[in-house]
């Protein structure tokens, strides 16, 4: 499902019309985090959060101090987070809204700072609008396409160039879980050397170990 933030003003109902276009389920609602949020599901492992920004509104909310919150939350909440950006920054300086003193070091600072800073967030760019909203859908259909390539790639990063021959399965389950890295799985392991147990207790919900917020969404929808 897609859920779509109701303060995204005239993208609102552009989204939503694209949106019963392709029969895709979606709802309206004020989002704590980003402008589109594409919800996990039997292809999606995690959420996809999706921020959307004008050249010029990137700027501005750089510059305010409120670009650096909403991508903080991003980085926090969401493996995978995009920064969707809509126009091109050489056009900013030939249109009515010229940020001044703007330039094109400005453009690559930002870009590097924000890759350097929340690497969860991955930047996007679209050259308007009709192109950013064709994305959001594009978006979904490449992620379910690729889940298997997708899958078998974060297994490999996790394990193979460890050179770990022996894995125990219980440990790879849990690594697979949202919201769950290796550290926290050999936590877990101390408390629930069995997976099966591990579910047992959280489908009757009285586990002995803390989990994130994520974790327990995931949990849930698994149950």
């Amino acid at each position: 499902m897609l859920l779509i933030d109701g303060r995204e003003q005239d993208m609102v109902a552009r989204v939503t019309k694209a949106a019963n276009k392709q029969n895709i389920p979606h709802e309206v609602q004020e989002l704590d985090t980003g402008d589109y949020i594409w919800t996990r599901d039997e292809y999606l492992e995690s959420d996809i959060c999706i921020e959307r920004k004008t050249v010029s509104d990137l700027i501005l909310s750089k510059r305010s101090g409120r670009l650096d919150n909403q991508l903080k939350r991003m980085n926090s909440n969401f493996p995978l987070s995009y920064l969707f950006i809509s126009g091109k920054f050489e056009n900013i300086y030939f249109s009515n809204n010229y940020i001044k003193g703007w330039t094109t070091e400005h453009t690559k600072g930002l870009k590097a700072s924000i890759s350097a800073k929340y690497p969860f967030v991955h930047i996007v760019e679209f050259a308007n609008d009709t192109q950013l909203i064709d994305g959001i859908f594009l978006f979904y259909r490449k992620f379910v396409e690729h889940r298997e390539i997708r899958t078998a790639s974060e297994l490999e990063t996790k394990f193979k160039k460890k050179k770990v021959t022996d894995l125990d399965p219980n440990f790879v389950h849990y690594c697979q879980m949202a919201g769950i890295g290796e550290k926290k799985a050999k936590e877990i392991m101390e408390t629930y050397p069995r997976f099966g147990d591990f579910i047992d207790d959280a489908r009757n919900n009285c586990l002995k170990v803390k989990v994130t917020h994520t974790t327990r969404k995931w949990l849930k929808e698994m149950c």
